[in-house]
């Protein structure tokens, strides 16, 4: 509020002093026009525009497709001679009247253009980000949007839409539930809002398990308010990369390495650097784009003896901002080796420096790989007690079969004793 007040004031002591400064060019020249600007953030709001016979009404068409998703400016205009008071959105260029004095002097309408301003500055607003927000592969992300000032929107419609799909609809809030049936089936089971902070105006979407085709521009909108806000989701894929001695350069007596990347998105670049980090000339990487539109990139380069033998393999992404890198080292002896006469190099061992993104990964492989046998051999440990419950189960029926012959046996056995002393 002390924000508002403060443009209030501002506003206030501005219009005074052009009304000073008009009484002073009055007196100097004969009527010179000038404009007197006052810059004031605010949201995207609708506002009252007046028509040539100064009848109010209520502006529609600022309700309009605006893309950008900073707040636009709002510029004050006051005519030189008192006229018109005229309202300036920079955001479309659009211009309209906000307040005609009739000719008469700017004070008599102070009071009614003041309660236009506050009027202007207390207007809600969708807040959304103004960055893009990146997120990788299969990550969980949150696209934000917030009402300023903060608002109850359990009750409110809220449509999260991507206006590039048919249907648009990603995730729509109406009378207190999800529209499931609204829903584009590419987000079916992904998307959720944060129930507990309706209340406070937060109606940021969370987006599960994120795929290259989730990239696009999202519209957090309200229409019973009218307000929306933009979010630009970028989608990227990384993975690390692996360097392997491919041959000999006979005539330079340099070895021959590849590297080769395999799940990257969208299209990265690859780098070769020597151990002191200066950049190394290598061929024209090769790209290729799969079924699943993730990109393998590889390289080759032909390395001499260096200083430190050890070379890096840089794959990168700058509009993600992803970097992964695997180092390679190759022992002295060998360069020694092959700048000599010896027609077999046998024995000489060669050291791959693995980055510590890679050794994570790697291991990260074993533990699943650990899980899913464990996983196996619990599958088998129940499989084999539902056998041995199964032998427990027909064993008891056999001895209680057995028993039953028993019986019988011994049932015609006492039968065939009372039968032979009748006789």
């Amino acid at each position: 509020m002390s924000l508002f007040i403060s443009l209030y004031l501002q506003i206030e002591k501005q219009l005074h002093d052009e009304k000073t400064k008009r009484e002073e060019a009055e007196k100097e020249v004969e009527n010179p026009k000038k404009e007197v600007q006052t810059k004031v953030n605010t949201s995207r709001c609708n506002v009252l525009e007046a028509d040539d016979s100064q009848s109010f009404h209520q502006d529609k068409s600022s309700s309009g497709s605006q893309s950008s998703t900073t707040e636009p400016l709002i510029v004050i205009e006051v005519d030189q001679q008192g006229k018109y008071i005229r309202l300036m959105n920079t955001s479309d260029q659009s211009s309209k009247m906000l307040f005609n004095t009739d000719g008469k002097t700017l004070n008599t309408h102070l009071r009614t253009l003041h309660v236009l301003v506050f009027l202007l500055l207390l207007t809600h607003s969708c807040r959304g980000s103004s960055q893009p927000i990146v997120a990788t592969l299969g990550d969980d992300i949150i696209l934000p949007c917030h009402l300023v000032p903060a608002e109850d929107a359990t009750d409110l419609t809220l449509e999260w839409t991507r206006p590039d799909l048919n249907p648009r609809f990603v995730h729509v809030w109406r009378s207190g539930q999800e529209l499931v049936s609204k829903k584009h089936k590419s987000f079916e089971g992904r998307t959720s809002l944060f129930l507990d902070e309706l209340k406070s105006g937060n109606i940021s979407l969370k987006l599960s398990k994120v795929k290259i085709a989730d990239q696009g521009r999202y519209r957090c909108f309200i229409p019973g308010l009218d307000r929306q806000s933009f979010v630009e989701l970028v989608v990227g894929a990384v993975s690390s990369p692996a360097i392997s001695l491919v041959g000999i350069d006979k005539s330079s007596s340099g070895v021959m390495l590849d590297c080769r990347s395999e799940g990257w998105y969208p299209e990265p670049e690859v780098l070769w650097l020597d151990g002191e980090g200066n950049l190394l000339s290598a061929g024209a990487p090769e790209t290729v784009r799969g079924p699943d539109d993730l990109y393998t990139v590889s390289s080759r380069v032909t390395v001499e003896k260096r200083h430190s033998n050890s070379f890096t393999c840089r794959v990168q992404q700058k509009n993600i901002n992803q970097t992964r890198e695997t180092h390679f080292s190759i022992s002295n002896d060998f360069f020694n080796v092959l700048s000599g006469s010896a027609p077999v190099i046998t024995g000489l061992a060669f050291k791959k420096k693995r980055s510590e993104q890679q050794l994570q990964e790697e291991q990260q492989k074993e533990v699943q790989t650990l899980k899913e046998e464990l996983e196996i051999k619990k599958n088998e440990i129940e499989t084999k007690g539902a056998e041995l419950q199964q032998l427990h189960e027909e064993k008891k029926r056999n001895e209680n079969e057995l028993q039953s012959l028993k019986e019988e046996l011994e049932n015609k056995e006492t039968d065939s004793q009372l039968n032979i002393s009748a006789v």
